[in-house]
């Protein structure tokens, strides 16, 4: 499902005749909800509890790395936004995907501007909004 406007949302949850209103109602009240959150960098890309860019391994040897890949697919998972990666091969890697994030969004924004982006949902955002 491709983000959109909570009025385009509540026509397509009107137009389902196998749901009841107040079911339709509560998934309406959910999604604007959604939209109404502030942008976060997680939101895009996989972060740690602080907000610092996580980068994926192999896990060729056992080095951590395992350990390290496991955060980072569990980060990876809770994104709400696909088709946003980071830059590979940069030693600056974190910076520049933030400063390259930031020049799309203030940290003021909430979900609701970014909508003409057309961005896909991850399952997880789909999950929190009910659908």
């Amino acid at each position: 499902m491709k983000l959109i406007s909570t009025t385009d949302f509540v026509l397509d949850q009107r137009k389902k005749q196998d749901t009841d209103n107040i079911r339709r109602f509560w998934a309406s009240e959910r999604y604007a909800c959604f939209l109404k959150r502030l942008l976060k960098l997680w939101m895009f890309v996989p972060c740690d509890e602080d907000g610092n860019v996580l980068e994926d391994c192999d896990c060729i040897s056992d080095n951590g790395c395992c350990s390290k890949r496991n955060k980072y697919q569990q980060a990876k998972e809770r994104g709400l936004f696909e088709g946003f990666e980071m830059y590979k091969g940069n030693p600056y890697n974190e910076y520049k995907a933030r400063a390259v994030i930031k020049d799309y969004f203030d940290e003021n924004w909430n979900i609701e501007r970014i909508i003409h982006w057309e961005l896909e949902l991850t399952p997880t955002a789909q999950k929190q909004v009910g659908l």
